[in-house]
């Protein structure tokens, strides 16, 4: 494996998995040398964190409708990661970022600023199908019928534009992986294009 820092964006549909390949992503990385992000947790983290109009209108909106939350606050939140956080040897992996065209155009930006040439996104791809089966047995407080189809359907929109913007920009490879099967084969199919 490289000794050259990687940058990669994992995304896909909700319950693609995107959480249990990124924990085999950064055991295969070094955990130590690699700079994780995950945009719920962190949403998670500040509803709980106490007690302010942000905090109000996170929980109501986003994590008690099954909301997406606004793009400046996942900005926000790996822009404050990466100011606080990140080291010139380390790895970057985000874990649901970016979601939009916009979110990728500012990504770049933060990273041509840190010398990074090269970011791969992981599309992590299973059928809307697959991804209401999985999310139904999850049983988190936000995935209920509703909140799972409206998810789906905003995805679908915004994936579609940030597809496009990934394959016209030249420091950004899309890398397609299909999601479906058992998590060690999923991980078998991401581990050549990581090494």
């Amino acid at each position: 494996m490289s000794n050259t820092p990687k940058t990669i964006f994992l995304v896909g549909r909700a319950g693609c998995g995107k959480g249990t390949q990124a924990a085999l992503i950064r055991a295969l990385l070094g955990e130590d040398r690699t700079l994780y992000f995950y945009t719920g947790q962190k949403f998670r983290e500040l509803a709980d964190g106490g007690h302010t109009y942000t905090t109000d209108m996170l929980k109501e909106k986003v994590l008690g409708l099954g909301l997406l939350a606004p793009r400046f606050l996942a900005i926000w939140a790996w822009a404050d990661k990466f100011i606080r956080e990140l080291k010139p040897d380390q790895h970057i992996l985000l874990d649901g970022s970016p979601r939009i065209a916009l979110e990728a155009e500012i990504l770049m930006q933060a990273l041509t600023f840190y010398n990074r040439e090269h970011a791969i996104m992981l599309h992590i791809d299973i059928p809307a199908s697959e991804a209401i089966r999985r999310l139904s047995k999850r049983g988190r407080e936000d995935d209920v019928p509703d909140a799972i189809a409206k998810r789906l359907e905003v995805f679908e929109k915004e994936m579609k534009e940030l597809r496009a913007f990934v394959l016209t920009h030249p420091q950004m490879e899309l890398i397609e992986i299909n999601g479906v099967g058992t998590v060690e084969e999923v991980f078998e199919r991401i581990r050549p294009v990581i090494q």
